[in-house]
């Protein structure tokens, strides 16, 4: 099943490499075909959905839609977007089944998110109809919404952030996944919120200490250097409170496991145990488990 799950991953990195190459490609015909990535999203899609990773089927879902909106198509495109935000109040709904007390609601806010681009859509036209069935959906999730088409709040900006970082993971780009959780950081420290964003930190804090593992693995890979000097150099006395001294609230053993990964840095043996003990805690996410494994790769 693991495997099964890592490959769809790698699949769903691929696609987006491919759509993100028809996004910045000047001239067309030098670009994927837009209709085989767009089939290949919703594909992968359907297999999350049916395996139960809903977030990831409802990302497959925004990533279709990306390719209706390059097709012209927004009838399809606004579709995809209320099936993406379907999907995920879907995994909403699992999480508060299984886990009531340590629901995130990020994936509400994923949900909030894609019907907004579908209402950002239906600007003009004769879609009235469309509008007040989304903006019924939306009043569901956030009773106090007023309709309005912009929609770009600090959350959805956070959101953008974080999902950008986890599809740069799968992309192997980890330059950009730093970047983009540090972008988080000062977004949330600045605006003093850092009690709202608790469970966010949680994970950004995974995140960066297994991203931060990697550069350690190949300190001289010029694309971590800079990346590097933001969170060690440039914070400084800061870092260790940022990552492993403060406390956002995860549980006992993974603080322990993540504070033994950092202390084993200077040994591949060591950080290679670590990173095993740190998977066996079961707490970390199916993106995280897939950047351990890489690490582990990198180790063999």
């Amino acid at each position: 099943m693991e495997i099964h799950v890592n490959k769809m991953l790698k699949d769903y990195a691929v696609t987006a490499g491919k759509l993100k190459k028809i996004e910045t490609t000047t001239f067309r015909k030098f670009a994927p075909n837009v209709n085989e990535v767009l089939s290949e999203f919703k594909q992968l899609a359907l297999d999350f959905v049916e395996i139960s990773l809903y977030s990831h089927g409802a990302m497959c879902y925004l990533g279709a839609s990306k390719c209706q909106k390059i097709i012209g198509n927004i009838l399809a495109e606004v579709d995809l977007y209320i099936k993406a935000a379907q999907t995920f109040e879907r995994a909403n709904e699992e999480i508060e089944k299984r886990y009531t007390s340590s629901n995130f609601k990020e994936n509400l806010e994923g949900s909030l998110k894609s019907y907004t681009l579908a209402l950002n859509c239906l600007e003009g036209g004769n879609y009235s109809v469309l509008r007040v069935g989304v903006i019924r959906a939306i009043r569901k999730i956030n009773p106090h919404f007023e309709g309005t088409s912009d929609f770009v709040s600090p959350c959805h900006r956070i959101f953008e952030l974080e999902t950008s970082a986890v599809e740069r993971i799968l992309l192997e780009d980890y330059q950009s996944a730093l970047q983009s959780f540090a972008d988080i950081f000062d977004n949330i420290f600045e605006r003093k919120k850092e009690t709202l964003y608790k469970d966010l930190l949680q994970r950004i804090q995974i995140y960066t200490i297994l991203l931060l593992s990697i550069y350690n693995l190949n300190p001289k890979k010029t694309n971590f250097v800079k990346s590097y000097e933001k969170y060690v150099c440039d914070f400084c006395d800061d870092f260790p409170d940022l990552l492993l001294l403060k406390d956002y609230g995860l549980p006992k053993e993974v603080n322990e496991r993540l504070t033994d990964l950092v202390n084993s840095w200077n040994s591949k043996m060591d950080i290679k145990l670590s990173l095993e003990r740190l998977v066996k805690v079961k707490f970390l996410d199916k993106v995280q488990v897939f950047l351990v494994r890489k690490i582990i790769e990198e180790l063999l």
